[in-house]
C-alpha cells in the first residue's frame, strides 16, 4: 500500500513540475513576443519614419550640391550616383513601410499596402541595397589604388571608365538577383474576420517547380556574394587606406598643408563612407539575405529580424549626408550656402 501511495505521489509531483515548467516557458515566450512587438512598433512607427525623412532630405541636398560642382571629378560622379541610389532606396522603403502608419487609421488599406509591398517591392529593395554596397566597394577599391599607386590612379580611373563602372554597378546586382522578382504573386481571398477580400502571397509556378535550386542560388551564390565577398573587399580596401593614412601621418607630420592636406581630407571622407558601410549596412544585408532566402518561417523572430535589417540599411542610406557635412569643410560651406539661399559656391 505504501509503495502504491509513493508511486502516486511521485507521478503527481512530476505532473505538477511539468505544469509549472510549461507555464514558465509560456510566460517567457509571451514576454519575448511582447518585447519583440514593442521593439518592432518603435522601429516602424518612430525610427524608420525619421530615418526616411532624413534620407529623402539629405540625399536630395547631396544631389543638388554635387551637381553644382559638376561631374568632371570621378569622386563626385561616384558620390552623386550613390546619393541617387540612396534616394530611390529611401523612397521605396517609405512605400514599403507606409502600411504600418496607415494601419493606425485604415486597417483595410494598410493590409493591401503591406501585402503588395511584400510581394512586389522586396526584390527591388534587395537590389538597391546591393547596388549601394557595390558603389561603396568601387569607392573603397579606387581609394586603395589611389593611396598605393597615386601616379597611376589618375590614368586608371578616368571619367569614361567611371561612367562605365557606374553602369556595371547598376546592371550587375540586377542581373544577379533577377530570380527574386519571380518568387511570389498575389491571390485574393475572403477574410470572414475582417469581412473584406485581402491579398496574400502565394508561390509562383516557377518558384514551386525550381524551389530548391532557386534557394541555393539566391542564398549561397548571390546572397554570399553581396553579404560576404563584397564586404570583405571593402574591409580589405579600408585596411589598406587606413594603414597608408597612418603611415603618411607619422612620416610627414608637418607636411600636410595645402593641396596635399585637402586631398587627405577628401580621402578620409570617402574612407568614412566605407567604414559606415561595414559597421551599419553589412549587418543589415546579412540579416536581409538570411530572412529572405533561408527556411526561416514567418513569426515574431522573422518579423523582428526583417525590421532590424531594413532599419540598418535605411540608417546607412541616411548617414552619408552627415558624413559629408562633418568630414568636409567644402561640402559644409556648400550645404550652408544652399540652405541659406546665398550666391555661388566658392570652389
Amino acid at each position: 500500500m505504501e509503495s502504491v501511495s509513493f508511486s502516486y505521489t511521485t507521478r503527481s509531483s512530476y505532473s505538477n513540475f511539468s505544469n509549472v515548467h510549461s507555464n514558465a516557458v509560456s510566460i517567457v515566450q509571451e514576454g519575448v513576443a511582447a518585447a519583440a512587438y514593442s521593439f518592432r512598433t518603435a522601429i516602424n512607427i518612430v525610427i524608420l519614419p525619421i530615418l526616411c525623412v532624413m534620407g529623402l532630405a539629405g540625399n536630395i541636398i547631396n544631389i543638388i550640391v554635387l551637381r553644382r560642382y559638376g561631374f568632371k571629378d570621378t569622386n563626385i560622379m561616384l558620390l552623386a550616383s550613390l546619393s541617387f541610389n540612396d534616394l530611390v532606396l529611401t523612397l521605396l522603403h517609405t512605400i514599403i513601410k507606409a502600411g504600418d502608419i496607415i494601419k493606425l487609421v485604415d486597417v483595410e488599406a494598410a493590409l493591401r499596402v503591406i501585402a503588395f509591398s511584400a510581394i512586389y517591392l522586396n526584390a527591388p529593395h534587395q537590389i538597391l541595397v546591393a547596388i549601394n554596397v557595390c558603389h561603396v566597394t568601387t569607392i573603397a577599391v579606387e581609394r586603395a589604388i589611389a593611396v598605393c599607386f597615386p601616379f597611376q590612379a589618375s590614368r586608371l580611373f578616368t571619367a569614361h571608365r567611371i561612367k562605365w563602372s557606374i553602369f556595371v554597378i547598376y546592371v550587375f546586382p540586377f542581373s544577379m538577383l533577377t530570380p527574386a522578382f519571380f518568387l511570389y504573386e498575389h491571390q485574393w481571398i475572403y477574410s470572414p474576420k475582417l469581412n473584406i477580400s485581402i491579398a496574400i502571397a502565394v508561390e509562383t509556378q516557377f518558384y514551386t517547380t525550381n524551389k530548391e535550386s532557386i534557394l541555393i542560388y539566391l542564398s549561397v551564390v548571390a546572397g554570399n556574394l553581396f553579404s560576404t565577398v563584397v564586404p570583405l573587399v571593402i574591409i580589405a580596401s579600408c585596411v589598406i587606406v587606413m594603414l597608408k593614412l597612418l603611415q603618411r601621418r607619422f612620416s610627414f607630420p608637418d607636411k600636410t598643408s595645402g593641396k596635399k592636406g585637402l586631398g587627405q581630407k577628401g580621402m578620409k571622407m570617402l574612407f568614412s563612407v566605407c567604414v559606415a558601410t561595414i559597421l551599419i549596412s553589412v549587418p543589415g544585408i546579412i540579416l536581409l539575405n538570411y530572412c529572405s532566402f533561408s527556411h526561416l518561417t514567418s513569426g515574431d523572430l522573422y518579423d523582428l529580424l526583417m525590421d532590424t535589417s531594413r532599419m540598418l540599411c535605411q540608417l546607412h542610406a541616411s548617414t552619408n549626408f552627415i558624413i559629408y557635412v562633418t568630414m568636409s569643410n567644402k561640402f559644409y560651406k556648400a550645404y550652408k550656402d544652399l540652405l541659406g539661399c546665398s550666391g555661388e559656391i566658392k570652389k
